[in-house]
This record gives structure tokens, sequence and C-alpha cells, in this order.
């Protein structure tokens, strides 16, 4: 044995040989789901940080307006009612605020946002079809 046997991908340098086309072509499904996947993703990434830039655009308008409100030199009581509705419209936007964001990430969880367009069915990709399928429910 003092021939050495070589193999397909020793002769190419050791890189390993098998078809592209053929491994993309079996995975397709899985690769278009994968890609549907990250759409949504993005999707829904935009629209919480959407959602932020508002909120954070409104609160600082309102900062601004406070701040304008402090240094008009009016009376010692406009500045107290100035500063009181300004911390109590706070606790009331922000307390909307999680609740808004916690409405939409709940509804991305479920995947009834509109960028899921109600793509559950039964038996595939649902809960419901798993736990059938794992419980002795046909498949198919």
């Amino acid at each position: 044995m003092s021939k050495r046997e070589t193999t397909p991908a020793a002769e190419r340098g050791g890189a390993l040989a098998f078809d592209i086309d053929g491994l993309l072509e079996m995975n397709q499904r899985s690769i278009d789901a994968m890609t549907r996947m990250n759409t949504r993703f993005y999707q829904n990434m935009m629209r919480v940080h959407t959602e932020f830039l508002d909120f954070t655009s409104r609160r600082l308008r309102a900062d601004i307006e406070v701040a304008q409100k402090l240094t008009g030199g009016g009376k010692l009581d406009d500045a107290v009612e100035a500063v009181y509705g300004f911390q109590r419209q706070i606790i009331s936007d922000y307390a909307d605020e999680a609740s808004e964001l916690v409405k939409m990430s709940t509804s991305m969880a479920e995947g009834s946002h509109p960028g899921s367009r109600g793509r559950r069915q039964k038996g595939r990709g649902g809960r419901r079809g798993r736990r059938q399928r794992g419980r002795g429910g046909s498949r198919g």
C-alpha cells in the first residue's frame, strides 16, 4: 500500500464534495419557511421601533412644552400647575405605552399581527398540529 488513495474531495484540495443545487432543492421548503420567519421578524421589529420612536417623539415634545411654560415668566401657581400636569401626563403616557407594547408583543407571539396573514393551518406549524402528531395523530 505504498500508493495513497485519493478521493474527489482530496483531489480538490480538501473541499467537501456535494451537490449544492440538490441540497437547495431538497431543503427548499425549509429555506422558504425560514425566509418568511425572518421577514416577519424584521417587520415586527420595524413596528416596535416605529411605535417606540413615535412615543419618544411625543414625550420629547411634551418636555419642550413644559420647559417653555416654566421659562415663560408666569406666576408660581402656573409653574406648579404645569409641572403637576406634566407629571400626571408622564404616568398616563408611560402606562399607555407599556400597554400598547404588551398588546403588540402578544399579537406578534400569537401570529395574529397583520404580517402573519393568518398562515396557521391545521396540522402544520400550529401547536395543535404538532401535539396531535406526537400523540399518535396522523401525518399528512
